[in-house]
This record gives structure tokens, sequence and C-alpha cells, in this order.
């Protein structure tokens, strides 16, 4: 029977570990068996996978692997605290092995009771015979001074299909052998043949496809911030949810692979490592999306732009839903749904799992400036997210453990464990077939196939693909403003059934962003590295999840407003990074990134390319087109360079910060001309793109797409410009979403 104990998400994780292990052993044709081995916090130390057969040496078990490696590595103490995860009980071997060496805790997915059980049913469905050449005994009868914790219920399913394959290969290369002396002249060995070798595709390919075939109540298209979420509350609700992704893995958790070599023997992917969060811009093969999906930067992977970015994670002050949100939709009105997303993901100061700070040069030179000499009040964030006027303070985040957190980390593990759930990836939605305005199917593509999924009655599809994504997938579906429907006539729904909606990809926001380099004679800038992290560095985040690599690279951050003549503000937030940018990077330059955030005038829309491929883009606009944004972020630059020493670039101030790019001493008027020129440390995107289809205009209080019947868009999209990152206001916002979409359903 299942274990009583309740299991951590920390352990779960390593317990999918295993389960993964497991399977990459069986496609080396090797058993299905799998071990991580962690010391006394939890931390990943090492991980095998059963090699019986590729090593030719049928004493090669992960769970023996890890004591002989435990044995030379780690001290007697260390190896008594130590726990070793693994996808079956330990064999009666490796069982007397792990107690010889003195290693502690053993928790498995399956029993050894369960696996000889499984075994005996899959022998006898085959018509095989045999027992194993060892007893099969349990730990506790072998080493009985062992703890011993499992079986673990919502993985067992996994490893007995992944036993099960087993057999089959086996007694299909049985009879291959069979067909190939008998030549075929056997009608009796070739039925078995043949009903062996159909027996083998559908026990993996049935759970990859069976969810194509059935009727859903919420389709969920985008598995990214706010998608995850939605269909995380729906499926709690009871409704039968089924989450599209176009992309694949992206955290170790859901079997990404893309790391450094440094990660390589760890379950990590270089999404769970936060200081790696910048090598992003570098490149991927697998985590941002290709051409022709969307014309921005953007992530394909599972967890979406939560994947990929730094991670901040700031609450939205009360002043951001009260003065640019509608009724319903107020600081009181989100009032529970930020508390549930607090229950579930925290937002941390303290980084590092030593408690210690690093990167604190820049930290330390931008507090001596902004709050020792400008006043600037230096508080804690999470204590008064209220307060974003003239504050400074350390970054807030969302990792978890040392490690990038974020949805894929809480709701989507939850949801996982839900039988009325179920994600599906590399799932490329094209278009909602609807009929003005009542969807009953999204038709997509999947291995290069064109398939329909159908509504249940009085079912919903959630769009959740990005605020420029989602407004393009409703173009192309027939739901837009009229002159994009017209440029996308071919796109498959005729004019007939259009839903002409003006608001669709209008108010199209991103964050302006001007990089302003900064020279010290106490700053020691650090740069993380992909493949050759400082060797202490990276020794220190792989045994204990601490260090430089356990956050990104902003140590600091402040928030400002500039009044208006109308009486409105316009919020503008400060970065500082660990490491100059651009033709600045000597060791002793960081960056400050200044960007515009709420009440900014300057927005655009999304449009569809004209090459018949209908691909979503911005349009222009989007950055200082109202002068009024550009002249009160250069006076905010301006009055803070007012508290820097008299310094230029050529002749730095020999006691703190000296601007490098943008000189001290720049009026106004040059400050304008210089953030709103572009250039590489001006006007670029900063991907956070929101506002497209906003709640009241696009979408109603309860997200239903306006003139639709049961079509919703719960992103970024439908959020105005926020004073902070929008990350946290984004999950607010699916939180919410849920809630209204849930409250519409009938019972």
């Amino acid at each position: 029977m299942p274990s009583s104990h309740t299991f951590t998400s920390t352990e779960l994780t390593h317990l999918r570990r295993t389960v993964a292990l497991a399977g990459e052993a069986l496609e080396s044709g090797d058993a299905p068996f799998g071990s991580v081995l962690v010391d006394s916090r939890n931390v990943f130390l090492r991980e095998d996978r059963n090699r019986i057969r590729s090593m030719n040496d049928a004493t090669r078990h992960p769970e023996f692997e890890l004591a002989r490696w435990a044995a030379e590595n780690m001290a007697a103490e260390d190896r008594r605290l130590a726990t070793v995860y693994t996808s079956g009980e330990h064999c009666p071997m490796c069982a007397a092995a792990h107690a010889w060496v003195g290693l502690g805790r053993v928790v498995y997915v399956a029993s050894a009771q369960q696996l000889e059980r499984w075994m005996a049913g899959f022998r006898r469905e085959l018509g095989e015979k045999g027992t194993a050449p060892v007893a099969n005994l349990p730990v506790t009868t072998v080493a009985p001074g062992v703890e011993v914790v499992g079986p673990v219920a919502e993985l067992e399913g996994e490893i007995k299909a992944l036993h099960r394959r087993t057999e089959i290969k086996e007694l299909a290369a049985e009879l291959d052998i069979i067909l190939l002396h008998s030549n075929m002249k056997s009608p009796a060995l070739w039925l078995a043949a043949t009903a062996c070798l159909c027996l083998c595709a559908p026990a993996s390919a049935a759970p990859l496809t069976d969810w194509e075939d059935q009727k859903w109540d919420a389709i969920v298209i985008g598995a990214g911030t706010a998608g995850i979420i939605v269909a995380d509350r729906l499926s709690e609700a009871g409704k039968k949810t089924l989450l599209l992704e176009i992309g694949g893995p992206s955290y170790g958790i859901t079997g990404g692979t893309e790391k450094p070599k440094w990660l390589e023997k760890t379950s990590l992917s270089r999404v769970d490592v936060p200081g790696l969060y910048k090598s992003i811009f570098g490149g991927s093969k697998s985590l941002i999306c290709p051409p022709g999906v969307v014309n921005s930067y953007q992530a394909c992977a599972i967890g979406g732009n939560s994947a990929i970015n730094a991670g901040l994670f700031f609450q939205p002050p009360a002043s951001d839903w009260d003065n640019y949100h509608p009724k319903g939709w107020k600081s009181v009105d989100v009032k529970n749904a930020t508390n549930r997303l607090l229950s579930k993901q925290k937002s941390v100061t303290e980084y590092s799992r030593d408690d210690k700070f690093y990167l604190q040069t820049g930290y330390t030179a931008a507090k001596a400036w902004l709050v020792d000499s400008a006043g600037f009040a230096n508080v804690s964030f999470n204590d008064k997210p209220n307060n974003k006027d003239r504050v400074f303070g350390r970054p807030s985040y969302n990792y978890i453990d040392g490690q990038r957190g974020g949805p894929v980390r809480t709701h989507l593990q939850d949801a996982l464990k839900r039988k009325n759930f179920r994600l599906a990836t590399g799932v490329r939605v094209q278009r909602i077939k609807q009929i003005r305005g009542l969807a009953s199917s999204v038709q997509a593509t999947v291995n290069n196939r064109n398939i329909s999924i159908l509504l249940a009655p009085r079912g919903r599809v959630i769009v959740s693909t990005g605020a420029v994504a989602s407004p393009g997938l409703l173009m192309r579906s027939g739901i837009g403003p009229s002159d994009m429907l017209s440029s996308a006539s071919t796109a498959g729904t005729p004019p007939s059934n259009w839903v002409v909606n003006s608001q669709v990809g209008q108010g199209l926001f991103d964050n302006p962003n001007t990089f302003i380099e900064l020279s010290g004679p106490k700053i020691k800038s650090y740069t993380h590295n992909y493949d050759n992290p400082v060797p202490a560095d990276r020794d220190l985040y792989l045994s204990s999840r601490s260090g430089p690599y356990a956050v990104a690279s902003q140590t600091s951050v402040f928030w400002g407003y500039v009044p208006n003549p109308d009486g409105s503000r316009t919020g503008v937030q400060g970065t500082i990074d660990s490491s100059g940018f651009g033709g600045f990077t000597a060791n002793n330059t960081i960056t400050m990134n200044i960007y515009g955030t709420s009440g900014l005038l300057s927005t655009g829309r999304v449009v569809l390319s004209t090459d018949g491929k209908f691909v979503p883009s911005a349009s222009s606009g989007v950055y200082y087109s109202n002068p009024r944004d550009g002249m009160n972020i250069a006076k905010f630059i301006h009055s803070i360079f007012q508290y820097l020493p008299s310094s230029t670039p050529q002749a730095p101030s020999p006691v703190g910060l000296t601007p490098l790019n943008i000189a001290r001493h720049s009026t106004v008027e040059q400050i304008y001309k210089y953030i709103t020129t572009y250039s590489t440390y001006a006007v670029g995107s900063v991907q956070h793109w929101s506002s497209s289809c906003r709640i009241g205009r696009c979408v109603d209080v309860n997200t239903k797409v306006i003139g639709t019947t049961n079509i919703y868009v719960v992103d970024a999209s439908i959020i105005s410009p926020l004073t902070v990152n929008p990350q946290f206001g984004v999950m607010v916002a699916a939180e919410k979403g849920a809630e209204r979409i849930l409250a519409t359903w009938p019972l």
C-alpha cells in the first residue's frame, strides 16, 4: 500500500529523477532502475542508472554503485545522514551494500513486493515462465537498521509501465530470433511474433495520443507563466483540463536536459540554475520559440518565460490595480488571489542556502549613492510592497532552495497528480475553430499531423500564449480588428464567422530600457560563465545551492515616480547588475538599467505578417511614441545623477560611481536625446510584453473575449503596465482569472 509519508516537493523532484533515469536505462537496453544520492539537506550528490547489459555485468545496479561511491568519497557521519532515492526498492545485494557502508534512508517509488507481483503478472500476460535467481527480500529484512520510505503512489504507474516495456522488449527479441531461424515458415510462430510486436508499440504510444480523442471541459493553450496556474486551478475544481504547450521540457523536473557539462551528473538543467539566466541570450537549442511562431524573443518550453527570465518577483503596489484596472480587478478584489499565489510560491530576498549575500560591491556602491546621498529609503520590498517611491533594496526572487522557482515547480506539480489533468507538449495550435464566437475545438499540429481537439459541452478555451502570441492566435481564429482579419482571411475562418473586436492586440506595452554603465574604484565586476564557472563557485553551488550561481545578476533595485501636470504619475524602476555591458566590461564596471513602468502613454499593437504565415509581432510606437514618457525618464535619471560625485568618463571619480556612456553632468535634454535614440544601450526590447488584450476593453471582467461565448485570455495580455517586473502580476492575474472563469461555469 502507498506510504503514509507526505512527500515534499524536493523529495518528489529526486524521485521523478529516478524515474527519468530508469527510462534512460531502458532506452539503452538496460533494466529500468535509477537512483539518486543526496546529503542531509536533500542536496544532490550523485546519480546512476542500471547498466547490467551495456556493461555486461549483472552487479551494475545503481544502488550498489552509489554505495561504492559513498564509501570512497563521504565521511561516515555524512553517509549516515544521506538518503538514497530509487525507482525500485533495493535488491538484497544492494541493500547489503547500503547497510555495510552505513548509508541512511532509502526512499523508493516501487517496493520489492510490487515489482515481484508486476513481473509475475507481465509474464503470465505474455505467456512467459521463469523466476529471479535471487530471493526477492525487502530492505528491512536484509538490513533491519535502515529506514525505508515508500512506495510513492503517484509515480508507481510510470515505473510499472517501464517494467512492462522491458518484458515485452525481451519477448520481442526472443521471437525475433525465432522468426529468423524459422525463416517465417511457421504461421503459428509468425502470428505469435506479430502479436508481440504489435503489443510493444501501444505500451509507449498510447499515453502520448489518448488525449487527442477525448473531449475536454477546458483547453488551456500555453503552459507558461499564467497557463499553468489556470490549468491547475481548473483541474483542482474538477474540470477535465488539457494544457497544450508548443515546446518541450525545460526544468530538470520536466525532463529538461539542456545544460553545460558541469551539470551533466546532476538532475538540473540550465533552467534550474539562477546564475545561468543571462546565458539564454547567447542561444538555446530547445527553449526559445523558433522562427515562424512569434516575432519576439520568447520561450517555447514548459514554463514559458518564467523558465528563462531572471526570476524577479515583486508584488505590484495596490495603486497598480486601483489606478489602471476596472471594477472587479481592484487591489481588494485580487487580495485573495495574491494570497493563494504566495501560499504556493514565496517571494524571497535571501537566495543562497548558506544565508550569505554574494556579488555585493555594486550593491554597496549603489546603496551609498541612492540611500546615503540621495535619500532613498532602504526597505524590504516584501514587507512594504505598496511603497515604490524613492525606495531602494535587495531584489525579490521566486527561487526555491537555491534553484529557479515558478509555476512549473509549484502549480504544475500539483496538477500532474490529478487524473482529470493532462499536459501535452509539442503541440502547435493553429487556430480555434469557432462560429461567431462559439468555440467547438482547437486545431493543432502534432508531429506533422493536423488534429482537432474537441471541447465538451459548455467547455472553454483559455488562450495563454503571451501578449504578442495570444492576440495573434485570436486573429488567426477570426477574432480581432477588421484590418487584421482581412489580412488573415486565408487562415481558415470564413468572414461569416468573424468576431470583430478592435481591441485585440491594442495597447501592446514593453518597458523602455536604458543601459547606464558605471565604474567605481571598489567595484569588482562578476560575469556568470555558462561553460566554465569559477571552480570554487561551481562547487559551492553543486554542493549546497549556495554562492554566486544561486542568484541572477541583479544585486539591487530601486523605484521612483515622476509627477505629471494632470495629477498622474510615471513610474521608473532601476536595477543594478553585477557586470558591465556592451563596450564597458572592465573589472570595475557594473550596469544600471532604468525602465519606464506604470503610467506611460506609449503603446503599439500586435500585427500579423503579410507573407501568408500570419506570424504575430509588435508594431511601431511601443517605445517613446509619446514624448512625455522619455522626458519623465530623463528627468528621473538627471535627478539621481545630481547625487553622484563630479566626474567625466575620461576623469572618473576616485570615491564613488562614474557614469560612462551618459556623462554625469548631462542636461535633461541631453539625456532625453540619448535614451530615445536607438543604440546598443537605448530603445532596445526588454521583452516584458503586456497589455495587448486589456480587461474591460478586449476581454470582460471574467477574462472572456468580448464578442465570444466561451473563449478566454489569461496571461500578460490582460493586465495594464505595472510598476514592477510583470511576472508576479501575471501570476496573480492567472489566479484571479481562473477564479472568475470558474464562477461563470454552469453547475
